[in-house]
């Protein structure tokens, strides 16, 4: 996308300065003029100037320009993928490729509970880790099967990847125990790690799924 030039920003600089002030101050050449529609969140947020259907875009907010390409290019290489895949049901990827077409718009953030069609069994995890998970699921996997427990966050990430791909409530107890039972004992999880899973599951709290 074009710079503005320095005509153009000589007209505009006390309305880009009321946006966003910087030290030292913006130049001509650090603002790109996007179409509007490619940044919704700064246009939420009001964090732009809009001219004639164009957003000015500091160079410092351009990931926001990054992460709506890779949202449409994810979502279209998703959709690709899920119908050039000729599975069956039997086919452990099935249920996660089918998942992540059912959520492609929202890149996964739905995390519904399985349906008995599309359970996946926890004895096959560490073959379609290796094979299916993506890269950051894949690294949780790593860890905490060799170190048999993960923080706080990560195991709310891991748990929520799980349900959302199949695993049953069930299940993901007998997998997490399994796994912190080495670590911490049995009873330990039980009293203070088996709650989140529960939660995670609409099980807890609100028991909101």
């Amino acid at each position: 996308y074009p710079s503005l030039s320095k005509k153009e920003f000589d007209a505009v600089e006390s309305k880009l300065e009321r946006i966003k002030r910087f030290n030292p101050p913006a130049q001509h050449y650090h603002y790109f003029k996007v179409p509007f529609e490619k940044v919704p969140d700064l246009v939420s947020h009001r964090s732009v100037l809009l001219t004639d259907g164009l957003a000015f875009v500091h160079r410092t907010d351009l990931i926001s320009l990054i992460l709506t390409y890779f949202r449409e290019r994810l979502s279209h290489a998703l959709a690709i993928t899920y119908k050039g895949f000729r599975i069956t049901r039997e086919d452990n990827v099935a249920p996660l490729l089918a998942r992540f077409h059912d959520h492609r718009n929202s890149l996964g953030t739905q995390f519904k509970l399985p349906t008995s069609s599309d359970r996946v069994d926890i004895n096959s995890l560490d073959a379609l880790a290796a094979r299916s998970f993506p890269l950051c699921m894949r690294t949780m996997h790593e860890v905490l099967t060799t170190k048999h427990h993960l923080r706080h966050s990560a195991r709310m990430q891991f748990s929520l990847f799980l349900k959302g791909i199949g695993v049953t409530l069930e299940d993901a107890l007998t997998f997490w125990r399994r796994e912190f039972a080495q670590h911490v004992g049995v009873e330990k999880f039980d009293k203070e790690y088996a709650y989140n899973i529960r939660h995670n599951y609409g099980k807890e709290g609100k028991k909101t799924n």
